[in-house]
């Protein structure tokens, strides 16, 4: 993968507005953990080298962050059940619907397989937050903070959160 070139966080990104328009505060670990994870570049596979895996046998899950009310950072969790997907905080508890064919009863990050229209693995994870939770796609809503090493799943695939 492509290695970005993120900008540090600045003291005006420690404060944030929320849907309802009121300013929400980041705690100091918060922003700490933002800027590593901007910062942070996978160790494996060296970046590009996903290429010489199958499309057929690579997938993506989104790890997508929210900012609770007292500055907290939270990971969005979902749960298919009879179809619809519903989604929740970490701190809540979340199960996946016992009758998908993988991973049924798991608690999870939104993600699946890359597809052929995908081009590239951050398309893959974006793709699959909106199919399952109804997260945008749009790059300048949902903004990208870094690729994690990728890891082979139960089923033989390799996931790149």
């Amino acid at each position: 993968m492509p290695r970005r070139s993120l900008k540090k966080m600045s003291q005006n990104d420690s404060k944030l507005k929320s849907i309802t328009g009121d300013e929400i505060v980041l705690k100091p670990e918060s922003v700490i953990a933002l800027e590593q994870l901007a910062q942070h570049v996978p160790s494996y596979p060296p970046p590009g080298q996903t290429k010489r895996f199958p499309r057929s046998r690579q997938a993506a899950v989104l790890v997508a962050l929210f900012v609770g009310r007292l500055g907290d950072i939270y990971v969005l969790l979902s749960r298919q059940v009879l179809g619809l997907s519903i989604c929740g905080l970490l701190n809540r508890s979340f199960s996946r619907s016992l009758g998908l064919r993988t991973y049924g009863g798991d608690t999870s990050l939104p993600g699946g397989r890359m597809e052929p229209n995908d081009r590239s693995i951050e398309d893959t994870a974006r793709r699959e937050a909106f199919e399952e939770v109804g997260l945008p796609i749009d790059k300048r809503r949902i903004k990208f903070l870094c690729t994690l090493e990728p890891f082979l799943s139960g089923n033989s695939l390799i996931v790149t959160p």
